[in-house]
């Protein structure tokens, strides 16, 4: 009821409504300068950010080029440093559609990793992996597909010597569930609809990564079309690598030219 009688101006009400807070005119003055200070010292913190940006601009180029200078160091001996502390290698280079890996093994599993033989190109263009669940199938046809793309870019392989990555000129994959409710997508049919894009445009010069070919359907029917992918693939002489765990697959891969198989184990004793 004396907020009318103090000397100042009213800047909030409580939510109670029974108080006010009140700015003292003599503090306003005060308040005022600060104000003006604060301004001052934001306008002279962007002309000073402005000035270093056009100091930084007048040497975007040779900036731009000693940060790429740098990359290729950080690169290079990235590199060196895989060589010497992995043993990983440059592996040979062919003219031709395929690779050999030997003692390959899976960077992200560290000491721990079993090192594996794989190869596909020479002798056969298709190679069905089967094996027992945790066996490691899905981990070898990962492997393959990051030793031929390091060997794309130059870089070492985590092999070892004697192996050979060949003329590849893409990478397809089919990995994993891509299920999805909102485009109305079981795991079957994610899968179809990812190795139909494939098909169109897979060709000699292809390397194609299927995993469990045939799955998330009945298994005759899943078996029969894996087949007939396999199939199609061949015709296209296209690389493939797959996993699979149907039987007429399996005796598919067995019988025909061109068509080999691997198998892998999985150690109940060491895991």
């Amino acid at each position: 009821e004396h907020v009318s009688a103090y000397p100042g101006i009213v800047t909030d009400r409580s939510s109670s409504g029974n108080s006010f807070y009140i700015e003292p005119y003599r503090l306003a003055a005060l308040n005022n300068k600060l104000a003006v200070a604060q301004e001052e010292e934001r306008q002279e913190e962007l002309r000073i950010l402005r000035k270093i940006t056009l100091r930084i601009l007048e040497r975007e180029t040779a900036i731009a080029e000693a940060e790429f200078s740098l990359g290729i160091l950080d690169l290079l001996c990235a590199e060196s440093e895989m060589v010497e502390r992995m043993r990983w290698h440059l592996p040979e280079l062919s003219a031709t559609p395929g690779f050999r890996v030997c003692r390959l093994v899976r960077p992200l599993l560290g000491e721990k990793a079993v090192p594996i033989e794989i190869a596909c190109g020479a002798e056969f263009k298709i190679l069905v992996i089967t094996g027992p669940n945790t066996g490691g199938k899905t981990v070898a046809l990962k492997t393959a597909g990051v030793a031929v793309i390091l060997a794309w870019l130059g870089l070492p392989v985590p092999a070892g010597e004697g192996s050979m990555v060949g003329e590849i000129d893409s990478v397809y994959v089919d990995v994993g569930d891509e299920q999805s409710i909102e485009q109305n997508l079981s795991t079957f049919s994610a899968h179809v609809n990812n190795i139909v894009s494939i098909l169109k445009e897979a060709g000699p010069g292809s390397l194609v990564l299927l995993d469990e070919l045939g799955a998330g359907t009945d298994p005759q029917e899943g078996a029969a079309l894996g087949i007939a992918l396999l199939e199609a693939f061949r015709e296209r002489n296209a690389l493939v690598l797959a996993t699979t765990h149907h039987n007429p697959i399996k005796s598919f891969a067995l019988t025909s030219p061109g068509v080999e198989t691997a198998s892998m184990e999985f150690d109940a004793v060491s895991l």
